[in-house]
């Protein structure tokens, strides 16, 4: 799968971006402060601040909060800085989840880890009060005086690549009363909806010298598209006992054969049960494929899913979030050839376009960031790019791959360009659909 890559793709992007700027990676050169933040229901929850060597802006600089990886307990654990946002001038943060710890930081927050659920999201919503100056730390010091750095506290984004995405959305759903102090979310490649998220429309098998990518033959656009999830074609599911795997019957022989198709042995996992969409669930049920009585012990039950999946999705959240009127802006980065998903109609990242601008009636929302920082960061002209002004999307979302970040090893140079385009605007407060130069 080719997400198991993903940090060696990240580890090259940073090295291409020292290169470019003639710097090598940092040997905890900058300062950095390790602090904790008292969370409702959670307890302190660690809060790690890396300042830069000068600030971006002779006022007070933005900061930027990484959102980590919070499906799986191997990945929730430390830090996460997958940007060198701080050779910007930009102030970076991260949290440590609760339940959870990092020993190269001596450090460890309170509670209980809940998957990216509501104690992961209250945890994220307190810590983004503390950075927007709205709440001390548990030693009564708000982050400006913890930071020798003169900060922008009215300049605060959140960054998420992946799955961490829809605890943002969460955020922006449940907790307004922290979430209109963020400016801006920069959101690379997030999975939405529990059929995109349990890799059910397609998924990639890892092969030299590229992966192959495999695609549900019975998703169709736009027939099967839709805002708050995909609805397609369940009754071919089944269930293959010898790699405990469900698979797509394409000849509907009822056993699996060639030319069917099967699931990336990749799966989320919540609480040791592996999580599928309920309708695949239901499906498999409905057909016969699967019975109560011989359910998988690792698997969620339907019940089990929908529990789970209601908070561990964007689906019907940004109804929720039209509720509370913000005027955050919002940057989708995202690749030609995405890190999961397959479809070529990219229908988390419509999915993420729709819900930001058409439901939740956000001001602005661009995908991929402008040329000007995007060619800036690399340090060359990029001939591939196509640029599109925010708030405009392709007529036919087929065509989407023509709007991507080209070639994908570039997906972090990219990401940095518009975490960097971002932090300028809120600061110059230049909200034009597009832009001429970067802003400094």
């Amino acid at each position: 799968m080719k997400k198991r890559v993903l940090p060696f793709i990240f580890l090259l992007s940073i090295a291409h971006y020292c290169l470019l700027f003639g710097q090598t990676l940092p040997q905890n050169r900058f300062q950095t402060i390790v602090t904790y933040v008292q969370s409702e229901g959670n307890g302190r929850i660690a809060v790690k601040l890396k300042e830069p060597p000068s600030p971006r802006y002779s006022t007070g600089t933005g900061i930027v909060l990484s959102v980590g990886a919070n499906f799986t307990s191997g990945g929730a654990s430390g830090f996460t800085f997958d940007l060198p946002i701080d050779r910007e001038g930009i102030v970076a943060a991260s949290l440590l989840w609760p339940g959870c710890n990092s020993r190269l930081d001596n450090a460890e927050s309170d509670g209980t880890f809940d998957y990216g659920g509501p104690s992961c999201v209250q945890a994220l919503s307190d810590v983004v009060l503390f950075l927007a100056g709205k709440k001390t730390d548990v030693n009564g010091k708000t982050v400006q005086q913890l930071l020798s750095t003169p900060v922008d506290v009215n300049d605060i984004g959140l960054y998420a690549f992946s799955h961490p995405g829809i605890a943002v959305v969460q955020l922006f759903a449940h907790h307004p009363e922290s979430a209109k102090y963020i400016s801006f979310f920069v959101g690379g490649e997030n999975p939405t909806t529990p059929e995109i998220i349990a890799s059910e429309v397609g998924h990639y098998v890892q092969k030299k010298p590229s992966n192959i990518p495999v695609y549900n033959p019975f998703y169709n656009y736009p027939g099967d598209y839709s805002q708050n999830g995909l609805i397609f074609d369940y009754t071919h599911i089944r269930y293959q006992p010898e790699t405990g795997t469900p698979y797509y019957d394409v000849d509907k022989n009822r056993t699996f054969s060639t030319g069917d198709i099967s699931f990336a042995p990749r799966r989320e996992t919540f609480f040791s049960k592996i999580v599928y969409s309920v309708n695949l669930l239901n499906g498999l049920l409905a057909n016969g494929s699967l019975q109560r009585t011989s359910w998988p012990k690792n698997w969620a039950t339907p019940e089990e899913a929908e529990s789970w999946w209601e908070s561990r999705s964007m689906a019907f959240q940004f109804e929720r979030i039209a509720n509370h009127h913000y005027q955050a802006k919002v940057l989708l980065v995202f690749a030609e050839e995405d890190h999961v998903q397959t479809a070529k109609d990219k229908p988390h990242i419509h999915q993420m376009y729709d819900g930001f601008l058409h439901i939740a009636k956000l001001p602005w929302v661009r995908l991929n960031p402008d040329r000007s920082y995007l060619e800036t960061a690399e340090k060359k002209k990029n001939s591939l790019y196509n640029e599109h002004p925010a708030n405009t999307e392709p007529a036919d979302w087929l065509q989407i791959e023509e709007w991507a970040i080209k070639p994908p090893l570039l997906i972090t140079i990219g990401t940095l360009a518009a975490v960097i385009e971002m932090v300028d605007r809120v600061h110059f407060d230049q909200w034009a659909s597009d832009l001429n130069r970067t802003l400094k």
